[in-house]
This record gives C-alpha cells, sequence and structure tokens, in this order.
C-alpha cells in the first residue's frame, strides 16, 4: 500500500509504467507493446519514474524524520 501511494504522486506515464512493472508483472517489452511505444521510450521513463520516487522518498524522509 505505501508504495503504491508513492507512485501515485508521479505523472500518469511513470505511475502507468511502474505500475505494470511491478504490480502487474509485465516486462518492459510488454509494458512497449501495450503502450504502443519503442522499448527505449519504456526505459526512459522507468529510469525517471524511479528517479522520482526516490526524490520523493527522500522529502518525506527529511519531513518525517526517521521515524
Amino acid at each position: 500500500r505505501y508504495v503504491s501511494c508513492i507512485i501515485e504522486r508521479l505523472s500518469l506515464d511513470e505511475y502507468d509504467v511502474l505500475h505494470k512493472i511491478y504490480f502487474q508483472y509485465l516486462s518492459l517489452y510488454d509494458v512497449a507493446d501495450m503502450k504502443g511505444k519503442t522499448y527505449s521510450w519504456v526505459t526512459t521513463v522507468h529510469g525517471r519514474a524511479l528517479q522520482n520516487v526516490t526524490k520523493i522518498l527522500i522529502e518525506r524522509e527529511q519531513e518525517y524524520g526517521n521515524d
């Protein structure tokens, strides 16, 4: 549930890619095919999404401490 709350803060494309990979267990190739995009596009969005998740987690840690 916690992870879902985090990725819901991402852009629609970033959310969709992470959800398909980590919740629906689809491959990057499957996601590319489903979205009608290239594998390269999916890897770029995936990388950007993970960077944004990291930023969100760092912000939360700074805001709430290590509770």
